[in-house]
């Protein structure tokens, strides 16, 4: 069986088992190997290579994620600390900004991280 990738402005854009031409596409026939983990090879302008990054690029875009849930936690939090106040209960208040400045902290820190 025959694999290939399909190059579109210098990057793969997918992959197939069957050739394809178009304009300004380039199909290139690779290992099954490298189509099984096509996610982890980049096209270097003459050849699929294994990309030397990938390992800190998977790992800026599993911060990028915690970052996101994190900030859906922000905006949970925001709507407890609206009904805790709506309905009189200040005290839940210190509790709700304790949580609040630990995300906003965890959020701080991967930034810095993936700078």
């Amino acid at each position: 069986m025959n694999y290939y990738v399909f190059i579109i402005n210098g990057k793969i854009d997918g992959k197939g088992q069957c050739p394809c031409s178009a304009e300004g596409l380039t199909c290139v026939e690779i290992t099954e190997e490298i189509y099984n983990n096509v996610e982890r090879y980049i096209w270097n302008g003459e050849s699929v290579i294994l990309n030397p990054n990938y390992a800190q690029e998977q790992l800026i875009k599993q911060k990028q994620a915690r970052i996101q849930e994190i900030k859906e936690k922000l905006d949970e939090l925001d709507l407890k600390s609206i009904r805790a106040i709506r309905a009189g209960e200040t005290d839940r208040i210190s509790s709700i900004e304790t949580e609040v400045q630990n995300y906003r902290n965890e959020i701080n820190t991967l930034l810095s991280e993936i700078s």
